[in-house]
């Protein structure tokens, strides 16, 4: 099923790398992070914010996050994590055959694609609720916004 959001909320009509007005279908991104490979950007932005974001809500954010259009033939998953916006950035492409011929002989489903964890970020739209919970510190909010200042 094919769906686009309206009302979206800020975190993602202001997230440059999101296309909220792109239909995305969803059937065809796996919702399991473990079916994903990891691109070296994925591995030095987890290193990164290892001690903000855990690998629990990078998995919560695959699976149960909503799937906005990004560029350059991605999606976004996003999720909100109590004041922090976290986004886990995904393309997909299409499985070659042993001839490095890509399958075009039918309609393309989940399987007949090689899918990639390509980025993460997090962004903290609301540090005052973010603070309120037991999840958030003060330290853990800035190495979150010194990954876009540095960025």
């Amino acid at each position: 099923m094919a769906t686009t959001q309206k009302n979206s909320p800020h975190y993602v009509e202001n997230a440059k790398f999101i296309n909220d007005e792109q239909i995305v279908e969803q059937t065809i991104w796996p919702r399991r992070l473990s079916r994903y490979n990891k691109t070296e950007k994925w591995k030095q932005r987890k290193r990164r914010l290892n001690k903000s974001v855990t690998n629990e809500d990078l998995v919560l954010c695959v699976n149960n996050g909503e799937i906005y259009s990004g560029t350059k033939n991605s999606v976004v998953f996003v999720d909100d994590l109590q004041g922090v916006a976290l986004y886990v950035i995904a393309s997909s492409e299409l499985k070659t055959n042993s001839d490095n011929e890509l399958i075009m002989n039918k309609t393309p489903s989940r399987r007949d694609f090689k899918f990639k964890a390509v980025s993460i970020w997090a962004y903290v739209y609301d540090a005052e609720t973010a603070l309120s919970m037991s999840k958030w510190s003060e330290a853990k909010l800035d190495v979150i916004k010194n990954l876009y200042k540095d960025s």
